[in-house]
């Protein structure tokens, strides 16, 4: 299966910059630390170019990345390598993941990767499936989304516009078209590149996303064996009320 992310790969971090939290960014990684020693054994699926991996791999931690993009993948070897940073790096689809040689004490999943890779039930409990079978007993699966209870998954729209290096980056993505039975969008990205305010490129490609809801998360994990289950909200507490982000932590 041919990732849609391969198409925009190249432009992705500079893109994607403007979204950079850099204080809830670092509150990520103090969450995703909170659950784990130091130097433990971490399975970031849907690593994309690194965005955890890459820091967390910097503290101290054993790390695996595992995404279906070709693409991503050479930019994150290439951020490793500058890095002179150690990292195993698998090419993979989320729903049928290799027999590694040593289970994980944790795999993460964050940033709307699981609503990208996780467009079907079946999928969605495969990889369910796949992270429990990864795990070492008692490890710990993280898995952050956007909560479909506090937006309208129907009309997500936005465009920005970055510069960095002399160049600049036009994002423009909006909602082709939502199924409310399967709470599923398919969505139009496409980035204009300019330099010095010529258009030199035009990247475009297609996302479909599933948008998962609390009880669907709940289900999963019943069906894939975990037994400890525990949500947190956008403010990494408890899960109290609905906030913009659902993250789910799940005990093997």
């Amino acid at each position: 299966m041919k990732n849609p992310n391969d198409a925009t790969a190249e432009v992705f971090d500079a893109v994607y910059r403007s979204f950079h939290n850099e204080p809830y960014y670092l509150r990520e990684l103090k969450f995703i630390q909170s659950f784990f020693k130091p130097q433990a054994k971490l399975l970031d699926l849907g690593c994309g170019t690194g965005r955890h991996l890459v820091p967390l791999a910097r503290a101290g931690y054993q790390m695996t990345g595992a995404d279906s993009s070709i693409k991503m993948l050479e930019i994150l070897r290439s951020k490793l390598k500058e890095n002179h940073l150690q990292a195993d790096v698998v090419e993979s689809d989320a729903a049928s993941l290799p027999s590694f040689t040593q289970s994980f004490d944790g795999v993460i999943c964050f940033w709307n990767s699981f609503c990208e890779m996780a467009t079907t039930q079946e999928r969605a409990l495969k990889i369910f499936e796949s992270v429990y079978q990864s795990l070492k007993k008692g490890g710990i699966f993280i898995l952050e989304q956007s909560n479909p209870e506090t937006f309208n998954p129907s009309i997500i729209e936005y465009h920005s516009r970055f510069e960095d290096h002399g160049k600049s980056y036009e994002t423009f993505f909006h909602v082709l078209s939502y199924s409310p039975e399967t709470h599923t969008s398919v969505s139009d990205e496409k980035i204009l590149v300019r330099e010095k305010n010529k258009p030199i490129k035009t990247l475009q490609t297609t996302i479909t996303q599933r948008w998962w809801r609390e009880k669907d998360l709940r289900a999963l994990c019943a069906q894939a064996g975990f037994t400890k289950i525990a949500f947190y909200g956008g403010d990494f507490t408890p899960f109290q009320k609905p906030t913009d982000k659902l993250i789910l932590v799940a005990k093997k």
